[in-house]
């Protein structure tokens, strides 16, 4: 049976006004990442992470374009999205949080993506929720939610909607399900991103940059339209 070359895959963070805090959070527990940032701010990203590869986009219309043209800029077999905000990646299997250092993190990420492409998906994920109560070892086979702060797409059948500025990893999700009828998401392993977003939250920066009530209004608009009215009911959740 073939498998994934593990030097097809490609670990990215398509970054946004973070230079000054990515090398202590996201970079610290992916520094094997390409950071993927507008040309405008490769200047600044260079000069506070130095050692890390950088590719640059002109794109100023939304997270959903910069990812769809994160998937065609790199040749990559499988494409690991990471967020630009994670403060740790740990493991709830064990009696307490167990933070996970970088070459663990990397082999679960190779380990998920093998898993994935061996059973015939084209997604992977991991927990979206900081609790051991999630991981259910006995029933491996549930509805569950898409991956948001890491999560990995193997192949190009599925691509990222352009004009979603919001939603768009929901999205993905979807139309993985669609073609392939099921994903794997390790309930064992929870990526912790950086609470609150904009100044009142404290996490200013970011894609998220791109978010406003009108962009989430017209993301709704287009997610019901392709997924049917009761994705409303999932993006109104958080999702």
């Amino acid at each position: 049976m073939m498998k994934l070359n593990p030097g097809s895959i490609r670990f990215v963070i398509p970054s946004r006004g973070r230079h000054q805090s990515i090398a202590n959070e996201s970079l610290r527990l992916f520094p094997q990442a390409t950071l993927f940032v507008h040309e405008s701010e490769a200047p600044n990203y260079r000069q506070h992470c130095p050692k890390s590869h950088i590719e640059t986009h002109a794109i100023t219309t939304g997270i959903g374009a910069i990812r769809q043209q994160m998937f065609r800029q790199f040749d990559d077999e499988c494409i690991v999205n990471v967020d630009d905000d994670l403060q740790y990646v740990a493991s709830y299997t064990a009696r307490a949080l167990r933070k996970l250092d970088p070459p663990t993190i990397e082999a679960l990420c190779y380990n998920a993506a093998e898993l994935a492409y061996q059973s015939g998906t084209c997604y992977f994920g991991f927990n979206l929720y900081a609790s051991p109560n999630w991981f259910k070892p006995t029933n491996p086979f549930h509805l569950k939610h898409p991956g948001f702060q890491v999560f990995g797409i193997i192949g190009r059948e599925i691509e990222f909607d352009p004009r979603l500025k919001v939603k768009g990893d929901v999205d993905i999700y979807l139309q993985a399900f669609t073609k392939r009828h099921f994903v794997i998401i390790d309930e064992r392993i929870h990526a912790h991103a950086k609470a609150g977003t904009g100044e009142a939250g404290g996490n200013t920066g970011g894609n998220r940059g791109f978010d406003g009530a009108d962009s989430k209004a017209n993301s709704l608009r287009i997610m019901s339209q392709k997924w049917g009215a009761g994705v409303k009911d999932m993006v109104g959740m958080g999702y």
